[in-house]
């Protein structure tokens, strides 16, 4: 059986699970759209997740014009939750630019991660900043649900 939010889906169990979630929220000032993708990818082989995010880049900056790293960063976490690897990046693609924040992180069920994607077509402002740090505050998908 797989689950998605809205069914029970009577399938085997899939090889590996490549879904991606896209859901839109409105920034509180100006009322821009935003979205937040979940992507679910696999570490190769002994890849760690900074590792991940370079391949990933390289591949973003052969798809994409202008792209440029505005930051980069890993940041420990207290409670026991893992390191956090951030990065923020703009780009050019279709004629239309893009800012995006984005992490990764491990899932219990390693070398799987969940890949978190802000991503607006305007400037990211303060309330996009808050919403995504909100977010990934307590988050982490390795630890079991409370």
């Amino acid at each position: 059986m797989y689950r998605i939010h809205e069914a029970q889906l009577q399938l085997p169990a899939p090889v590996q699970d490549r879904s991606v979630n896209v859901l839109t929220y409105l920034e509180p000032e100006t009322q821009a759209p935003f979205q937040i993708v979940v992507n679910r990818d696999v570490l190769v082989g002994e890849e760690t997740i900074p590792q991940c995010f370079d391949r990933q880049l390289a591949l973003l900056t052969r798809q994409t014009k202008q792209f440029k790293i505005i930051r980069r960063q890993q940041q420990d976490r207290p409670g026991g939750l893992q390191p956090l690897c951030a990065v923020e990046s703009s780009f050019s693609q279709g004629g239309q630019n893009f800012y995006q924040l984005q992490c990764m992180l491990r899932l219990a069920a390693a070398p799987q991660v969940l890949v978190f994607t802000l991503s607006s077509s305007t400037p990211l402002r303060q309330g996009h900043r808050q919403f995504w740090d909100a977010m990934l505050k307590d988050l982490d998908p390795a630890m079991p649900v409370r």
